[in-house]
């Protein structure tokens, strides 16, 4: 009887071994990566650990795939951060994408955006490691910097020296240290705070050919664009909160102001309000869309999205329209737009690379 026990045990024992894995822990760390860095793609990513499905919505868009399908993994340096390509077999899309309109087409291939060169490369790796130790599969991986191509720890540094931003992420092959980068705050404090009509704005950048006949809307639209086009908007990045920087130039009746990534470079987001319906959001569309073309030089023309192919086979009535310097295709747009979000539909603006 307790020769049968101790079998038992031992079988039991050899069991929670054989199913441990880091696949749960290290996607934590993984979504850490994202809410900080990781710009419009920093919804978390949801995953079932024992057979690795992942699963992501952006925007009424929705990823499904299973890690242990990606086969190559690149790291790619960009002007502002890095990204991170997961790429299926080359002869089999594995990337399950579901539009808003509930159709569904495989991809090759999924991006992340991150806003920073290591978090990229450490949310690479920990894919990586999940890849190769929970489903004992090989994953190709190009990394952007040498410290991950040759695997060297990051070692902690003490409290009492200053961090650099190379030193704040820890070694992800450490069992007592995070592989979290850890943002420290800016040092350097803006050289002037005004209260401009009440809005908390910060004039510690340069404004430059901004009409004087502008409202107070147009006056802050414009000011955020001469500094996207400068590629200055890190410049008015704020406090940092979970996944963004509070912007410290806010649009008159926007909710919420922050900087994000997009496509790799920073951008400027603001939102208007979050409603059960995006019927409920279409006169505050019209209105804000009706500042945006007032404020704009006549370089600037819009492009109406209903026509687009996203949408062609959508029923719902589309909210979406884009800016476009019509002289230069590489000054940045402005987009505004009504977007399903999970929960609801938000009126948002984003200034930003085209």
């Amino acid at each position: 009887m307790i020769k049968t026990f101790k079998v038992i045990l031992i079988l039991q024992v050899l069991a929670i071994q054989a199913f441990a894995q880091i696949g749960g822990g290290h996607m934590e760390k993984m979504n850490a990566l994202l809410r900080q860095y990781g710009g419009d793609n920093a919804v978390p990513i949801k995953y079932e650990p024992q057979f690795g499905l992942v699963h992501q919505t952006i925007l009424g868009y929705a990823d499904h795939y299973t890690i242990s399908d990606i086969k190559q993994i690149l790291v790619i340096k960009a002007p502002a951060g890095a990204t991170v390509q997961f790429n299926c077999d080359s002869t089999d899309p594995c990337i399950n994408h579901i539009g808003a309109n509930a159709k569904g087409k495989y991809l090759s291939g999924i991006t992340y955006y991150f806003s920073n060169e290591i978090a990229a490369n450490t949310f690479a790796a920990l894919a990586v490691e999940i890849i190769e130790k929970d489903f004992k599969r090989k994953a190709a991986i190009e990394y952007s910097m040498n410290e991950f191509m040759q695997k060297v720890p990051v070692k902690k540094v003490p409290t009492s020296a200053p961090k650099t931003e190379q030193q704040s992420f820890l070694s992800i092959e450490s069992d007592e240290e995070s592989a979290l980068p850890v943002k420290t705050a800016e040092t350097t404090k803006p050289k002037k705070k005004v209260d401009h009509l009440s809005m908390n704005t910060y004039t510690d950048v340069e404004e430059t050919d901004i009409p004087a006949t502008l409202n107070p809307f147009g006056k802050q639209l414009i000011s955020i664009l001469q500094l996207a086009q400068r590629h200055e908007l890190a410049k008015i990045r704020g406090q940092e909160t979970a996944s963004v920087s509070q912007a410290k130039i806010k649009l008159p009746k926007a909710k919420k102001n922050y900087i994000n990534t997009y496509k790799g470079e920073d951008c400027f987001i603001a939102e208007f309000g979050t409603m059960q319906y995006y019927e409920d959001l279409e006169e505050k569309y019209t209105e804000i869309k009706d500042e945006i073309e007032a404020a704009l030089p006549d370089s600037y023309e819009p492009k109406d999205m209903a026509e687009s192919e996203v949408y062609e086979k959508s029923d719902n009535e589309v909210y979406h329209t884009e800016y476009y310097h019509t002289e230069n295709p590489t000054m940045p747009s402005i987009v505004i737009r009504i977007a399903p979000d999970g929960k609801g539909h938000t009126l948002f603006l984003r200034i930003g690379k085209p």
